[in-house]
């Protein structure tokens, strides 16, 4: 299971940028941001903190739900075919 991270691409998304000027904001690789956000990857809580900060929410939110799928506003459980 790949595990979106909705919340996140919303966020950006009413921000108007996109994931390189993120990833630029916050110090990391776009290749990364992208991983996070399209839940190939999770973030350390280094990374977790720069994007925090980058884009202005508590950083704590990337962990607020693990191993919890049931708040579909945070994630997006999608089934690999």
């Amino acid at each position: 299971m790949i595990y979106l991270l909705v919340w996140l691409k919303d966020k950006r998304e009413a921000m108007g940028k996109t994931q390189k000027e993120i990833a630029e904001m916050a110090g990391l690789n776009r290749v990364a941001y992208n991983q996070y956000e399209n839940g190939v990857r999770h973030p350390n809580v280094a990374a977790a903190k720069k994007i925090g900060k980058a884009m202005d929410f508590d950083w704590t939110l990337f962990f607020a739900d693990e191993g919890n799928t049931s708040t579909p506003s945070r994630k997006q459980v999608v089934k690999e075919a």
